[in-house]
């Protein structure tokens, strides 16, 4: 259980560095794909 939420937490603080990267366009096309993966992993988490 507190595995999880750990899980979410770092999920939520990756996407939060990954969408600022994104805003000033420091992206890359692969790191896109990985960060769709990581929303879907952490919608899947929240559902729970």
């Amino acid at each position: 259980m507190y595995q999880s939420f750990g899980t979410a937490a770092f999920c939520k603080c990756e996407m939060k560095k990954e969408m600022e990267r994104q805003m000033e366009g420091d992206v890359q096309p692969c790191h896109s794909q990985k960060h769709v993966e990581l929303m879907s992993e952490y919608s899947e988490l929240r559902k729970i």
